[in-house]
């Protein structure tokens, strides 16, 4: 097991037979994909259920390819809670403008009165 701050834990099964040696190189970056997070004014963000912190982020978040629950919460605003689908080497955008959100569901509720 690789373990690095940024990334997910890399598990791989090798065998070791004596009296060889044996090189094991990993590029993390080719095995992950990435989710690039713009959240304004702010929030704080969950991923499958697991605090990934707060925006605005240094850089993208590291994650294992697949569908992944994302959660934002701001205590001003409603939760958000959206599926993203992450791909191997490709960085995945998730923009969020909390005040758009408040905006558009007040709207709807003008529309049926």
């Amino acid at each position: 097991m690789l373990k690095h701050p940024d990334y997910p834990a890399y598990v791989r099964k090798i065998i070791i037979e004596p009296m060889r040696t044996h090189i094991v190189a990993v590029n993390l970056d080719t095995l992950f994909g990435f989710l690039n997070c713009k959240i304004y004014p702010w929030g704080e963000i969950l991923i499958d259920g697991r605090k990934a912190g707060q925006s605005p982020f240094p850089r993208p978040i590291c994650l294992e390819p697949g569908k992944h629950l994302i959660k934002v919460t701001n205590p001003r605003y409603q939760d958000v809670l959206e599926y993203i689908q992450i791909s191997r080497r490709d960085t995945t955008d998730f923009e969020l403008d909390f005040e758009q959100v408040v905006a558009s569901k007040g709207d709807k509720k003008d529309s049926n009165n």
